[in-house]
């Protein structure tokens, strides 16, 4: 974790190279490796090794499973590339590591998140007013730590291609943002200007000084 420093406020958030280095294949076998062989049939007739390998491709691969792999794991249509890095950085910073195979059979990706409220439980943003069944066992405390935590995966990146225009950015206010030194430069009668270093994950700048 590393800290943020906002407006004088800390938060803790994850850069984004240490969540790849970090959440790799063999991180994600060793996690769930235990996941009850009694959550869906078929995994009685698979062996562990096998059934955590294939998760833990799911997890962290950008590789479209074959069509058997497909029906049997996630019902991913042959096209479709769902990466499940940050959800699952997520549930095991909740406690939930083994409801991975949830959000893959329901393909709640990273895409979607950030997830957003729905009555008591979490939906997509595409269909607020959809409950998502990922979370339909879950304790009220749990669902309220998942939507809260999320949001330590979801720092912006700035900046964009070299020769590109830098983009605007409307960020939501529970936005976390990947300032590890906030100091005041300068005040005046109407304005304050702040200088900010951001995390050398979360930036595309390389030919001047970031502030």
């Amino acid at each position: 974790m590393e800290n943020s420093v906002f407006g004088g406020v800390t938060y803790a958030f994850i850069p984004d190279d240490r969540l790849r280095r970090v959440i790799i294949e063999s991180t994600v076998r060793k996690e769930i490796s235990g996941i009850s062989r009694r959550r869906r049939p078929f995994w009685n007739f698979l062996p562990r090794a096998y059934r955590a390998r294939k998760l833990a491709s799911h997890v962290c691969s950008e590789i479209t499973p074959n069509y058997t792999e497909a029906v049997m794991f996630s019902k991913l249509p042959k096209q479709e590339q769902l990466k499940y890095l940050k959800i699952f950085a997520v549930l095991l910073l909740v406690g939930r590591k083994t409801d991975i195979w949830t959000f893959i059979a329901k393909k709640v990706s990273d895409e979607d998140l950030p997830l957003v409220r729905c009555g008591k439980s979490l939906a997509r943003r595409s269909q607020s007013n959809a409950a998502l069944p990922c979370f339909k066992h879950w304790s009220q405390n749990d669902i309220d730590n998942f939507q809260k935590i999320q949001w330590r995966v979801l720092v912006p990146i700035f900046g964009g291609p070299v020769g590109s225009d830098t983009p605007h950015h409307e960020l939501e206010r529970e936005r976390i943002l990947p300032f590890v030194e906030w100091s005041l430069s300068s005040a005046g009668q109407y304005a304050r200007v702040y200088r900010a270093r951001i995390h050398s994950d979360h930036h595309r700048f390389t030919d001047f000084d970031v502030s």
